[in-house]
């Protein structure tokens, strides 16, 4: 019958110096809260944060993905400045110079490619010249205002509509619809400001006879227009 043999167990923790007897061979701790405690110290004395403080990204900027330099369509990534209500911001350089901030989201989304300059960039949405009529009057009331701001540039009473003066070279026409075949043109400054009836008596009387003349085409400014009618006898006095 063979005695069995007793071997004491001195191991310790390498936190606590508690016994590790009945852990398993490789253990260096007693437990979980000793090898967390121990993690941390270490990191204080290497000089590095066991977590991220408040107000300091939680990436490292050598592990970051869209580091300065990286472009989305038009703009150029030059600095992240840190979290707003919960979105990273950063500074971008467009193309055309302007330095903005944005949402970093945004750009990785591909929502925005450009600046907002609309003097660099037109508007995406825009046309050009190929707008309709009513497109065309859209556009000379949200760059001129509304007619009724201004007064009859023929009578001088209260204007009510934006009148073609038919003084564009280019000027363009509907092939079908309700304004098919009247001519309109895509630069809201060759838009006058009239009253409903001198509206009327122009579209009827005074433009044909412009047009007539050649002097829609020959002067496209408005002001040498205007002279031109009121030299002519009955040009400018419709009902004359």
């Amino acid at each position: 019958m063979s005695n069995s043999t007793i071997t004491a167990d001195f191991r310790r923790c390498a936190h606590c110096d508690e016994s590790l007897t009945g852990k398993r061979p490789q253990a260096r701790y007693c437990g979980e809260l000793c090898r967390d405690r121990a993690r941390r110290r270490r990191d204080r004395e290497a000089g590095r944060s066991s977590q991220a403080r408040k107000g300091y990204p939680k990436t490292r900027p050598n592990r970051q993905l869209y580091k300065p330099g990286h472009r989305f369509g038009s703009l150029v990534l030059i600095e992240r400045r840190g979290e707003v209500n919960g979105s990273q911001r950063v500074a971008c350089q467009c193309d055309c110079g302007t330095v903005r901030e944005y949402n970093l989201s945004n750009l990785v989304s591909g929502a925005t490619v450009r600046c907002s300059d609309r003097s660099q960039h037109a508007h995406p949405l825009a046309k050009g010249d190929d707008i309709t009529y009513s497109g065309a009057h859209n556009r000379t009331k949200a760059k001129r205002g509304s007619a009724s701001s201004y007064r009859c540039w023929k009578c001088g009473e209260q204007a009510s509509d934006w009148a073609y003066s038919h003084t564009d070279p280019d000027e363009k026409r509907m092939d079908d619809g309700r304004e098919a075949g009247m001519p309109y043109t895509t630069d809201p400054m060759r838009n006058l400001p009239m009253c409903r009836a001198c509206h009327q008596l122009f579209d009827s009387i005074t433009a044909p006879r412009m047009v007539a003349s050649g002097v829609a085409t020959s002067s496209p400014a408005l002001v040498l227009a205007w002279a031109y009618c009121a030299d002519r006898p009955g040009m400018r006095d419709d009902d004359a």
